[in-house]
């Protein structure tokens, strides 16, 4: 299956198709007849977290976020934005919290509890990442193939996998990536 990020803009950027095996779902944050809509009840409820086993591997310990634990302001203050509140898709194992702007601009943190396995052979798929060293137990830095100004990180740790793209440096994404996962 393709996970599918939303790149920065609706007009201008496109989306950046990731190929994936293992648990991973399609996700799109557009027209698309895979798209995961609703809200994640589990990961808005009181206590702010999804906890999860995910299928595929075993061994997943990861607990998913509610998307309002990071704010507009810390993702603005990390990534230089100035995007909205985020928008939370997903149910399960898998969160995505877009934060759109005025402009039709957005930042995307994706989050899926899985296996350290299955995270190493969905990030060995994609042309073009890099290995990266201290963020969470492994981590890949990449630019979309068909708009080098939109980067995502892609982190594992303790059985999450966190990705954040945006149109910002590597250095911003890296940093906002390492406090997510702090």
């Amino acid at each position: 299956m393709r996970r599918m990020f939303h790149t920065t803009t609706a007009s201008t950027k496109t989306r950046w198709l990731l190929a994936l095996g293992g648990c991973t779902i399609t996700l799109a944050l557009g027209a698309c007849g895979g798209t995961t809509t609703g809200s994640n009840g589990a990961a808005n409820s009181s206590n702010g977290s999804n906890s999860s086993n995910a299928g595929g591997g075993g061994g997943t310990t990861g607990s998913i976020p509610a998307c309002s634990k990071f704010t507009a302001a810390t993702v603005n203050s990390a990534l230089g934005t100035t995007v909205g509140e985020p928008a939370s898709t997903g149910s399960g194992p898998i969160q995505t919290c877009t934060y759109a702007d005025a402009s039709g601009g957005s930042v995307t943190i994706y989050f899926h509890t899985t296996d350290q396995a299955t995270f190493n052979t969905a990030i060995s798929s994609l042309p073009g990442v890099t290995p990266l060293s201290g963020v969470g137990s492994a981590a890949f830095a990449g630019a979309s193939q068909s708009d080098a100004t939109v980067m995502s990180v892609y982190a594992f740790n303790n059985g999450l996998e966190v990705s954040v793209t945006a149109v910002a440096s590597q250095a911003k994404i890296q940093a906002l990536v390492i406090t997510i996962l702090s």
